[in-house]
């Protein structure tokens, strides 16, 4: 890659074509693969998960009486998620300034 971010050997490889994410559209990818490749409820689990051993490792190594202010605020944020509406997939920029959201296409 050079300093503006292209893919000097792609495009010598293929001229005209392009490389995009497509971000975090697991929708678009599902369609693509014929399987579900998220799951709304696991991943607020993950995240409880994840957040809650970060609690633990902080409270361990610096004590009880450090434990975050905010944690409890958290986590009730993320059992409201887990009990709502899946949010959707998240918009991008992509390295041309383009806005991608769930329903462009990346061409």
């Amino acid at each position: 890659m050079d300093e503006g971010w292209e893919f000097n050997e792609y495009d010598r490889l293929w001229p005209g074509w392009s490389v995009e994410s497509m971000g975090d559209d697991y929708e678009w990818q599902a369609r693509l693969t014929g399987r579900k490749l998220r799951d709304w409820q696991y991943d607020t689990d993950e995240c409880r998960r994840t957040f809650r051993r970060m609690i633990e490792i902080r409270e361990r190594d610096f004590g009880k009486e450090n434990r975050p202010p905010f944690a409890d605020t958290v986590m009730t944020h993320i059992d409201r998620l887990a009990h709502g509406k899946p949010l959707p997939p998240a918009r991008f920029v992509n390295r041309h300034g383009r806005i991608i959201t769930p329903t462009t296409t990346a061409n």
